[in-house]
C-alpha cells in the first residue's frame, strides 16, 4: 500500500511483516532499545570477521607449541606476541559489539506535540534532507537516510509526554558502517526540529527538551 502524504514523497506500508513490526515495537518500547529482526541482526554484528579473527588467535596461540614440538628455539618476543594477539582481538571484539549495542539506544526527549504534530515534523524533515521513508503510521517513523556510500536508519516513535528517536548505521542495504557523526547530526536535527515546532505552538511556555 502507498499512500502520498507530502507532494513528492511516498510511503510505503508493508503490511505483510504488520505483525513482526508491531512485536518488535513493543519490545523496542519495554527495553528503550531498538530492537532489530532476524536479518538485521545478522547484518548488524557479522560472524564472518568475528570467526576469522578468533581462527587467526588459535592459530598464534599454537604457534610456539608447535615450533617446541618439533625441537625449535622459541624467542621470548614470539611468545609475548601469541599470549597478547588473542587477548587483543577479544578486547576488539567486544568493545565493537559494546559500541554496536550502545547505538541502539532511544532517546526521548519531552514534548506536548500530539503524535500527529510530531509525524508532520518529521515528514518535513524527510521531505528536506531527502530520506527514504520506508514506515509512517501514527506510532513510528521510519526512514533511511543515504548518505554517500553509508545507509542510516532513523527511528521515531511518537508518544506524550516523551517521543523516543533513534539514528544508526543500517548495513542491510550496504555493509558499510556509518560514522558516528552522521548519527549524531541526525539526532540533533530531531530534536532541534520538534523544540522548533513546540516553541512555535507554546511561545510563552517553558520548553524541557530532554529526559
Amino acid at each position: 500500500m502507498e499512500i502520498i502524504l507530502f507532494p513528492n514523497i511516498s510511503v510505503t506500508l508493508r503490511l505483510k511483516d504488520s505483525n513482526m513490526n508491531q512485536e518488535l515495537l513493543e519490545r523496542t518500547i519495554k527495553n528503550r532499545r531498538i530492537e532489530l529482526t532476524n536479518r538485521e541482526k545478522k547484518d548488524y554484528y557479522p560472524k564472518e570477521n568475528l570467526f576469522t579473527l578468533l581462527f587467526a588467535s588459535v592459530v598464534v596461540l599454537l604457534m610456539p607449541l608447535m615450533a617446541r614440538l618439533k625441537g625449535e628455539i622459541v624467542e621470548t618476543e614470539f611468545i609475548w606476541f601469541s599470549i597478547l594477539f588473542p587477548v587483543v582481538s577479544v578486547a576488539v571484539v567486544y568493545i565493537t559489539y559494546r559500541n554496536k549495542k550502545n547505538t541502539l539506544k532511544l532517546h526521548y526527549i519531552n514534548t506536548a506535540l500530539t503524535p500527529q504534530e510530531q509525524q508532520n515534523v518529521l515528514m518535513r524533515l524527510a521531505k528536506e534532507n531527502r530520506w527514504k521513508i520506508v514506515l509512517c503510521n501514527k506510532r513510528q517513523f521510519i526512514a533511511d537516510d543515504i548518505c554517500m556510500r553509508w545507509h542510516v536508519r532513523v527511528v521515531v516513535i511518537f508518544g506524550n509526554p516523551s517521543m523516543a528517536y533513534n539514528s544508526r548505521c543500517n548495513p542491510t542495504n550496504n555493509r558499510w558502517h556509518a560514522s558516528g557523526g552522521r548519527n549524531w547530526d541526525n539526532l540533533e536535527m530531531i530534536r532541534q526540529a520538534i523544540e522548533k515546532e513546540w516553541r512555535a505552538k507554546n511561545k510563552n511556555s517553558i520548553f524541557e527538551p530532554v529526559v
